[in-house]
């Protein structure tokens, strides 16, 4: 299989840029061209001489085709996205959650002059 077919997971980095990229206005740009592309081609499916039955049936199998992939890259990318920023969050209330942690520790020891074997 060539190379480039395989599937590769996207790195932090990749994921970030395509939670900028998914709210920016050339994203929007982009969706609007593809979704243009899309019209054209369904214009010239239905203009296909109906005679034709073989250009027809390939203009109108292009079409499903354009269409099917416009939904599946943008699904992808906001499922990427949404996925990055729930791990960002996490992460943060894990943080969160262990400096909370650390605090009451410290408290703890202050109040009662126990020492903690947590660290």
């Amino acid at each position: 299989m060539n190379e480039l077919f395989r599937h590769k997971d996207l790195g932090m980095h990749e994921k970030h840029y395509l939670v900028v990229l998914n709210s920016s206005p050339e994203a929007k740009a982009l969706w609007q061209l593809m979704e243009n592309t899309i019209v054209l081609a369904t214009e010239e499916a239905m203009d296909t001489d109906p005679a034709e039955r073989a250009k027809r049936d390939a203009a109108v199998d292009k079409v499903h085709a354009m269409r099917q992939f416009y939904r599946d890259v943008r699904s992808m990318i906001q499922l990427e996205a949404d996925q990055h920023i729930a791990g960002i969050r996490a992460a943060a209330a894990e943080k969160e959650l262990q400096e909370q942690q650390n605090l009451e520790r410290i408290i703890f020891e202050q109040e009662t002059g126990i020492k903690s074997d947590v660290a």
